[in-house]
């Protein structure tokens, strides 16, 4: 990790100048890190990516003792809703109207009036909201110790996939014959085919029969061993599967053959779900994998200087949700914090090879003594133990499992 800012200004130029005539710089800009105030960085943003962001993840201030905001003559509420309304109706502009995605955390002191401005910003999209236990031990109060926050998601329509599915805590292991009201062959017959099964092994399946084909049994066996399967039921019930033809591929890598009491069997172990409105994984733990994260990539000293950062594994699975099928996605957070939204989208990106971009807007002093070198730090190294990247030894090749960056720093006058 070269950090340019540590040349002098002369050098900095000719270096940019020598990569600008190799590559299209701006294109092969992974982050944009910009210390400034985010209503003047919004503003400064609109002519560049307007409707270019796939997805913004904000987790604001939440307005309670420990995130107050300056604020007049005791109007707490309205002067905190006055700053929201400015940054989400210029983040709005960013997003693209029929492919994107918004979600902004926030707790229980502003949660209802949070979600009456998002019902007025985004009036023509969807909204949900979820609840998220990312304090297990819960908050001291007098009457109720609050162990959760919420999570705001807003996206176009309910008639197409926005929120990709997640993974489910134990595999779901179906027939994939369906069964139940308006479960027959009559009822959809592009839910009508065999499965070919050799040696107890799924091997590829037909195309759908013509309407006067009958399969005598729900496995026939040909001359080459090749059984064909059926979704005949016990009684000899021509039944459908679950997934049409043209889209069971998609699954193709879940479905398994299975020896029934009398045939062969067609399963479907499914492991991912829709999305739950509750979330409660133990790594959603703010404690666990929020402070204590940070203080192996920062060091203890460093890390005091950012107070409640958010578990790494909350952003990278609402970001996950958001963006999982775009490999080239564009990931907002205007109230970046520490950093944890870039530190989410590298590693999205580390699992699956993808090449997703970020932008984070931070105003706070620790732009530079938190967020910068967290970025800097997850790019060269994976994992973090006390400040010191941590190797891992069957990877010679990449022992850090380090990625290649290239990250822009902006500093906008105020």
């Amino acid at each position: 990790m070269i950090d340019t800012s540590l040349y002098p200004p002369a050098y900095q130029q000719q270096l940019l100048t020598l990569l600008t005539e190799e590559i299209d710089l701006d294109e092969h800009t992974d982050g944009v890190l910009i210390h400034s105030d985010n209503f003047q960085a919004l503003n400064l943003l609109q002519a560049r990516y307007r409707e270019q962001v796939k997805c913004i993840y904000i987790d604001p201030p939440y307005n309670t003792d420990s995130s107050a905001i300056i604020y007049k003559n005791g109007y707490r509420h309205s002067s905190w809703l006055a700053l929201m309304e400015s940054r989400l109706f210029l983040g709005r502009q960013l997003l693209n109207y029929q492919f994107s995605s918004h979600a902004v955390a926030i707790d229980e002191a502003e949660q209802e009036l949070l979600g009456q401005l998002l019902n007025i910003v985004f009036y023509d999209w969807k909204k949900a909201c979820l609840a998220i236990q990312h304090n297990p031990r819960g908050k001291q109060g007098k009457n109720i110790s609050y162990s959760h926050e919420y999570l705001y998601l807003n996206y176009p329509n309910d008639n197409e996939k926005f929120i990709a599915d997640v993974d489910k805590d134990e595999i779901d292991s179906r027939n994939l014959r369906d069964s139940g009201s308006e479960s027959d062959r009559t009822d959809a017959k592009n839910c009508f085919y065999p499965f070919y099964v050799k040696d107890g092994k799924i091997i590829g399946f037909g195309e759908i029969p013509d309407d006067s084909f009958h399969p005598t049994s729900s496995n026939i066996v040909r001359d080459d061993g090749v059984i064909e399967v059926y979704p005949l039921n016990e009684s000899g019930h021509e039944k459908k599967w679950r997934y049409a033809r043209q889209s069971v591929n998609e699954i193709f890598d879940k479905l398994e053959a299975k020896q029934g009491r009398s045939s062969i069997q067609i399963i479907f172990n499914k492991d991912k779900g829709v999305m739950r409105s509750l979330w409660s994984k133990s790594e959603y733990d703010a404690s666990e994998y929020g402070t204590k994260v940070l203080q192996n990539i920062l060091g203890a000293t460093e890390a005091e200087k950012f107070s409640y950062p958010k578990s790494i594994n909350t952003v990278l699975d609402v970001i996950r949700a958001q963006v999982e099928k775009d490999q080239s996605a564009l990931i907002l957070d205007y109230f970046a914090g520490s950093g944890t939204t870039a530190h989410a989208v590298i590693n999205l990106n580390r699992e699956d090879s993808g090449k997703r971009k970020y932008i984070l807007v931070e105003q706070g002093e620790y732009f530079d003594t938190v967020l910068k070198p967290r970025v800097q730090k997850v790019i060269y190294s994976e994992n973090w133990k006390n400040g010191k990247p941590q190797s891992d030894e069957k990877n010679s090749e990449n022992p850090y499992n380090g990625v290649s960056q290239i990250v822009k720093v902006l500093k906008l006058e105020s």
